[in-house]
């Protein structure tokens, strides 16, 4: 009976993660061509105020939509369906909410998608079939924690870092209402 939800959950996360992926190049081939779309980032009166965000709150953000991109897709799928296609689901799911906030926050790939390789390879411990007992397999688990604990801390500083460098980032073009020149540029073209 979940089959046809299972599905269209299915479809609706491939075809998420299918317009994220159209809508990033269609952005990319449109700044190739200047001619095309005129930037505007960094234009307007608010400029001088500093950024939008202070990069505590982004990373905040980024954390927070990051742990929700696995949190949604786990209270989503129905509880009767058969594992494989649960946890199938659950990674498809997470998948493509991962690749929709890489693109909205132009993140770089690796570093997000981090936890959610680390995810599929706990899933691989955990279901290796060849466990003598539950001792065994929680030693196991235990281990690739311990392996897998560096790749994540590594990257939470590289996210860290592209947000604290993307808020020091000046404006491409500032918006200024009246030109201002200094005194002396004013009197060198007087004479």
């Amino acid at each position: 009976m979940e089959t046809p939800v299972v599905i269209a959950e299915a479809l609706f996360f491939i075809s998420t993660m299918l317009l994220a992926i159209i809508i990033r190049m269609r952005c990319v081939l449109a700044m190739e061509k200047p001619h095309v779309l005129k930037s505007c980032f960094g234009r307007g009166p608010c400029v001088d105020h500093g950024p939008l965000c202070h990069p505590l709150t982004m990373k905040v953000l980024i954390l927070l939509v990051t742990v929700g991109s696995f949190i949604l897709p786990f209270f989503i799928i129905p509880t009767t369906v058969h594992p494989f296609m649960g946890w199938g689901i659950f990674l498809l799911g997470s998948l493509s909410l991962l690749i929709v906030v890489i693109i909205t926050f132009q993140l770089p790939v690796l570093p997000l998608l981090t936890p959610w390789i680390g995810g599929v390879g706990a899933l691989l411990v955990l279901a290796y079939p060849f466990y003598k007992n539950g001792i065994v397999r929680a030693l196991s688990i235990a281990g690739y924690t311990a392996m897998a604990t560096p790749f994540l801390w590594w990257a939470v500083k590289e996210v860290s870092a592209i947000v604290d460098r993307s808020s020091q980032r000046e404006p491409l073009m500032a918006y200024t209402s009246v030109r201002t020149e200094p005194p002396s540029d004013i009197l060198m073209k007087v004479c």
